[in-house]
């Protein structure tokens, strides 16, 4: 609630905002799930340097359109094209994305926010071009966004692969993250008492990424 709370108040840069909004943790978790071996290899700046390089390239003073650049940039390739390019691929599938044809996006850069958000209104302009083309009900549907079932997995038959994964003396002995703080997550989650989901996921996906791409193991 507190970290909701700086957020709406406004207590945090833009920047921060933007951090804390996509982050699984929070800047108070990090202080303690950070073990000494991160906190020593962690540089001043990190993330924050990263999105504020981002947000500085867009000369005009819109959060808006500092915020699509940013995505455009780290999201939208980083995560969502390259779920679709590798799922659509192992479906022997050939995936098109026609909105971005770079003079597409070049021309919607270019416009007003007031275009592309009006009120409530999200895609202003592509829904009035299409209103009376597309039937309403596909016009004014809600996205539906590549979700990952992480939240019945961990309540089914994953979770004994979470605590053997997270648990291991392999992850322990990393000295990246508290081992008692993790260990807490996960129990309180599992407990019912805590809804930890995005925290464990993240958590995992990380040291699975470690053991196949830094330690070389064969999974």
């Amino acid at each position: 609630k507190k970290r909701y709370a700086q957020l709406l108040l406004g207590e945090f840069s833009n920047v921060k905002r933007h951090i804390s909004w996509i982050g699984s943790f929070s800047n108070g978790n990090k202080e303690i799930l950070y073990g000494e071996r991160m906190k020593q290899n962690l540089n001043s700046g990190g993330i924050e340097d990263l999105v504020s390089g981002y947000f500085e390239h867009v000369s005009e003073e819109n959060l808006l359109h500092s915020l699509m650049y940013l995505d455009a940039k780290t999201w939208l390739v980083d995560d969502i094209l390259t779920k679709v390019d590798k799922m659509s691929m192992a479906a022997s599938l050939e995936a098109r994305v026609p909105f971005l044809d770079h003079r597409l996006v070049e021309f919607i850069a270019a416009l007003p926010a007031s275009f592309k958000v009006r009120g409530l209104k999200t895609k202003f302009l592509l829904k009035s071009t299409l209103d009376g083309i597309l039937p309403a009900q596909i016009l004014n549907k809600r996205k539906h966004a590549f979700l990952v079932p992480t939240a019945e997995w961990f309540q089914s038959g994953m979770r004994e692969f979470v605590r053997e994964v997270l648990f291991s003396e392999t992850t322990m002995n990393r000295g990246y993250f508290n081992p008692e703080y993790v260990k807490w997550l996960v129990n309180e989650h599992f407990a019912g008492r805590r809804d930890f989901n995005q925290k464990i996921w993240s958590l995992l996906c990380f040291e699975l990424w470690h053991r196949l791409f830094i330690d070389k193991v064969k999974m």
